[in-house]
């Protein structure tokens, strides 16, 4: 009998000792000084993993960053060099990173959250889990996309298929993964971006500064409103050619700002600016921080976002929090974004893009139906759920 009661003591007490997972995220983007999408979307997603406090794991933040974002110790930090970036060599800092699996021990996952792992990334004896933002460079025409894009995303087709799981952002995503990298689909997950609500809400008249707008980057009410990166893809120089052609019409006074740092398509922007000598009826903010982003959303009559491809296009669901309506492309993952949130067009046709900003400015009704929906439909996506959803793949693939 007293063996039989120190067997079933043993038993409980090994049954209640819980068994942590050590997990390792690549964190290089979120110490960038000057966060994009991709940097923006990481942070958010780590501080609500970290919010969530998950007792069965150990988080550990990997990054050669200045170390200026504070935990206060619910999360550990490990500083391990980047690699570097060759004169003529397309590989990222990130990708050259060689010494970085060999270093990287004792970890039951390590997590590459910014989709420009080391060209070596399976040396590891841990399981390794990619996110794939986009590969735009593998589905859009050459001309839309730097030589060197092209290469890391050709390389990636090749190396990807050594991760033992994917994430992306969407459905459309997928798609284009399995049909050009040639990955099962069970071996890629899709966990949507939130949105910060606390942070991109809708704003009354009175709350919005327009005199610090028209003071810190020469904006005046009416605007249309364009965010991104200003790469090819973003199909910025036929937003100008359709601005051009709808203020020919007297009754349209707006500005067109346009929000966004020197990507690929920066000079043909100004370009196209200069050509149709509207230089009097275009912003140009540059980039913009989200200390100022949620106002610039705010106060805008329209955001047009028609780019050729996006894997999700975190600015729209910004926009739609904001209850700002939306002109943006009927193609990839905008419609499954957007939803009945906004006006598809055709990214490809000038008069296309131009019919729905002219048609939206023309009908207050809609654009105040519009600007329901999208509140609507920005509260289907929080962060909170973007970091359940992580948690849940990472217990998978320790399960698996």
């Amino acid at each position: 009998m007293a063996w039989t009661n120190l067997f079933v003591r043993a038993f409980v007490i090994g049954y209640s000792i819980k068994i942590t997972m050590k997990i390792g995220i690549i964190a290089d983007t979120i110490f960038r000084e000057r966060r994009t999408g991709v940097g923006r979307s990481n942070k958010t997603l780590i501080d609500n993993i970290v919010r969530m406090k998950p007792e069965d794991m150990e988080i550990y933040l990997i990054h050669y960053g200045k170390g200026n974002i504070s935990y206060n110790n619910h999360i550990k930090e490990i500083s391990i060099r980047e690699g570097w970036e060759l004169p003529g060599f397309p590989l990222s800092s990130t990708m050259t990173a060689l010494h970085r699996p060999l270093l990287l021990r004792g970890f039951d996952i390590i997590h590459y959250p910014d989709s420009r792992p080391p060209i070596n990334f399976w040396m590891t004896k841990s399981k390794v889990l990619l996110t794939q933002h986009g590969i735009a460079p593998l589905i859009l025409e050459p001309g839309l996309s730097l030589a060197g894009e092209r290469y890391i995303n050709y390389l990636l087709k090749w190396i990807s298929k050594k991760a033992y799981l994917h994430i992306t952002v969407s459905q459309s995503e997928k798609y284009q993964i399995t049909q050009r990298f040639g990955l099962p689909k069970d071996k890629i997950e899709v966990i949507y971006h939130g949105v910060e609500h606390d942070k991109f809400k809708p704003l009354k008249d009175h709350d919005i500064h327009f005199d610090s707008l028209r003071d810190r980057f020469g904006i005046e009410i009416p605007y249309i409103l364009h965010v991104s990166s200003c790469m090819y893809k973003k199909n910025v120089v036929r937003i100008i050619q359709a601005f051009t052609r709808i203020i020919k019409d007297r009754d349209i006074n707006h500005q067109l700002v346009i929000a966004c740092s020197c990507g690929s398509g920066y000079q043909d922007m100004i370009r196209e600016i200069e050509a149709n000598k509207i230089k009097d009826r275009v912003i140009l903010t540059g980039y913009v921080g989200d200390e100022w982003l949620p106002q610039l959303y705010a106060g805008a009559d329209i955001f047009v976002f028609p780019s050729l491809h996006e894997s999700f296009g975190l600015p729209l669901l910004e926009s739609m929090a904001c209850g700002t309506p939306i002109v943006t492309s009927n193609v990839y993952s905008m419609p499954e974004i957007v939803g009945d949130a906004g006006v598809l067009v055709d990214p490809r046709d000038v008069n296309s893009i131009a019919r729905g900003i002219q048609g939206l400015l023309r009908d207050e009704g809609y654009k105040r139906e519009l600007s329901l929906r999208g509140i609507q439909r920005a509260k289907m996506f929080t962060w909170e759920r973007c970091a359940k959803e992580h948690l849940r793949v990472y217990k998978g693939m320790i399960k698996g």
